[in-house]
């Protein structure tokens, strides 16, 4: 019998699998030797750099990154702390003001208000005949002989011995105590700066009832003299063209109105408190011959 012939549609039979495996590391090995090994060591050094490259770019990337959120953070709170400075730094400050002088005059022998009171002082000036006359004067009122401090609005308040409300106070600057011979006597007055006219003008309004009993001692008033006019209106009336306050008495012989106690203003800025109107124009010439 004759053996069958071969089946031409057959598959041919598959190759073991240990022929066709193929791994990587064989195709590198099969690529450096079709290459030129000096071509090869160029192309690994590449990537090397390339790789280095990349590697340290997303190093720096991220750093970057990172370095910008914290100065972002940084910033704000940089920005808080000075805001919350600046807000502080408001609240515990206050805005300075300008201090308004009262003018420039001369001046008396300075007086140590720790050794007297105000009635010796006032009548150590009224019985002082050497005073020149018809020129103002200020008494500088002294807290020792040493420093020649002038007192505080304060302590000038307490001397005279004068309650004045806060709103009034607040309302005036700077206070001295002055002293003008006309002849007969010396005439004591209060002169004073303000640093808002239209504030200090409506606390006097409000302290009219009251101005007599609070400044008569260093006016030498005779307080017991003049009850009658004690919470009494002030008139508006004009002197040497200059708008004053005035309360007024019936003279005892003459029965005219004469001026008991009246304000006014030298400047815009500077109120003196008199009973004499002929003090006010005095202290006006002397202020605006300056």
């Amino acid at each position: 019998m004759e053996p069958n012939p071969p089946d031409s549609n057959k598959e041919p039979a598959a190759e073991p699998l240990t022929r066709r495996a193929h791994t990587y590391e064989d195709d590198v090995s099969l690529a450096m030797n079709a290459t030129d090994a000096a071509t090869v060591q160029e192309l690994l050094s590449t990537a090397r750099e390339r790789e280095a490259t990349e590697k340290e770019y997303r190093t720096t990337t991220t750093q970057r990154r990172w370095y910008s959120f914290f100065s972002i953070i940084l910033v704000v709170f940089a920005a808080g702390a000075c805001g919350y400075a600046i807000y502080h730094y408001s609240q515990l400050t206050v805005p300075a003001e300008k201090i308004y002088s009262v003018g420039v005059f001369p001046s008396t022998t300075p007086i140590v208000a720790s050794e007297t009171d105000i009635r010796q002082t006032v009548q150590a000036l009224q019985a002082d005949t050497s005073l020149e006359h018809d020129k103002p004067l200020l008494v500088p009122l002294v807290t020792d002989a040493q420093t020649l401090s002038l007192l505080s609005k304060e302590s000038l308040f307490a001397f005279i011995e004068a309650r004045p409300t806060e709103p009034f106070a607040y309302s005036i600057d700077t206070i001295r105590l002055g002293a003008m011979n006309t002849g007969e006597s010396a005439d004591t007055f209060l002169i004073l700066s303000v640093p808002d006219p239209q504030i200090a003008s409506k606390e006097f309004l409000i302290a009219e009832p009251t101005l007599l009993q609070l400044f008569h001692r260093p006016l030498g008033i005779e307080l017991g003299d003049h009850l009658a006019q004690v919470g009494k209106e002030f008139q508006s009336t004009y002197l040497y063209n200059m708008p004053v306050r005035i309360l007024s008495a019936p003279d005892a012989t003459t029965g005219t109105d004469t001026p008991v106690l009246l304000y006014g203003y030298a400047t815009d800025r500077i109120i003196v408190i008199t009973t004499n109107p002929a003090v006010l124009k005095a202290v006006y010439d002397t202020i605006i011959r300056q």
